[in-house]
């Protein structure tokens, strides 16, 4: 995935992301609390975390629901995806 795909608002989001989610135990319900209450702390619209979220971990800008799909992928595939990113960037 290229790093262009990004905009430079998404990468610091995708920071916070990457911390959170890896202190986040990932059922549905614990992914959801998570990342709903890191929108609430960065003050910002819930697609602005999910859409650069879902980009880094699928590669596509739709995918089936955003929780399920981390769910299904799991932690260390998440984290590495996002990290990754991360990497390439040099956030």
């Amino acid at each position: 995935m290229p790093t262009d795909a990004f905009d430079e608002n998404s990468l610091p989001i995708l920071k916070a992301a990457h911390a959170t989610l890896s202190t986040t135990e990932f059922t549905l319900t614990e992914l959801e609390q998570n990342l709903r209450q890191l929108c609430d702390q960065l003050q910002i619209k819930p697609g602005q975390l999910f859409s650069p979220i879902r980009l880094a971990v699928t590669g596509s800008k739709s995918s089936p629901g955003l929780f399920e799909t981390l769910e299904v992928i799991g932690q260390a595939s998440v984290l590495r995806r996002i990290k990754r990113i991360l990497d390439t960037a040099q956030i």
